[in-house]
């Protein structure tokens, strides 16, 4: 906040993406429960989606899918997770329970957070993969599934961009694609 010549705090970055105080993520960082730095936790939330974008995407997708919106318990698993503000969208939006069946992080601190802000929903740190792709084969279906692959190898901010990290970022997001292929959520 150059303004006021200090850096954003955990909360205010919550705030500033849309994040909803009664959130799983909103309670785990008040309360201190994610394991990470302060600068970590905004790191996290500044390659994150804004909760406000997501729930745009998720309110197209229902459409379709109206019966999700009042089911008992829905299933609901992300690749290329981060923090996963998607699932904040998912939690607030659902009128029933929403059990979160799966993620991918690659970064391990991420990761661990993911799994202590998820628990109360479902998520164990064993369903956590470190790589999106072997989501496609070794975790089973769900009804929302999100997938918001990283966008560094093709950002032009990225000065070190090479033909063999895009084609590598290519191709993960050409195998992530099996997912809805074989499995075949709802949304």
């Amino acid at each position: 906040l150059p303004m006021l010549d200090r850096w954003v705090s955990p909360a205010e970055a919550l705030r500033l993406f849309g994040v909803p105080e009664e959130s799983s993520l909103a309670k785990a960082v008040a309360k201190g429960d994610l394991g990470l730095t302060a600068g970590s936790i905004v790191s996290a939330m500044g390659r994150s989606l804004h909760v406000g974008c997501a729930s745009r995407a998720l309110d197209i997708a229902l459409d379709l899918a109206p019966e999700l919106t009042t089911m008992a318990v829905v299933r609901y698993g992300s690749s290329c997770s981060g923090i996963d503000a998607f699932a904040v969208a998912v939690e607030a939006r659902l009128e029933g329970e929403m059990r979160y069946v799966h993620a991918s992080e690659r970064r391990p601190s991420v990761a661990k957070a993911l799994a202590r802000v998820y628990r109360g929903r479902g998520l164990v740190r064993s369903a956590v993969s470190k790589d999106a792709r072997t989501i496609v084969h070794t975790q089973g279906p769900c009804e929302i599934w999100s997938f918001t692959p990283p966008c560094e190898p093709f950002s032009k901010r990225n000065h070190t961009r090479s033909d063999a990290g895009l084609l590598e970022a290519a191709e993960q997001v050409r195998t992530m694609l099996w997912y809805p292929r074989l499995w075949r959520p709802r949304v």
